[in-house]
């Protein structure tokens, strides 16, 4: 289960769906960490976001290949 008010500890990434809700909430926890100045926080956020948009995308295209 995720935790809005403590944020991701990393931990539950690996556990997350690639879906752009998804996406969205690992980028509002790192701009949220931004905001507060954790820096690598932040970062490792950005990294995870981009991470699981990627994965998204690749999920999106290899289904209009299949079809």
């Amino acid at each position: 289960m995720l935790d809005l008010h403590q944020g991701f500890s990393g931990h539950e990434l690996d556990e997350v769906s690639p879906t752009v809700a998804s996406v969205a909430l690992v980028q509002l926890d790192a701009a949220t960490a931004l905001a507060r100045g954790q820096w690598k926080r932040a970062a490792r956020g950005q990294v995870a976001a981009a991470r699981l948009l990627g994965q998204v995308m690749w999920r999106g295209v290899r289904e209009r290949i299949i079809k």
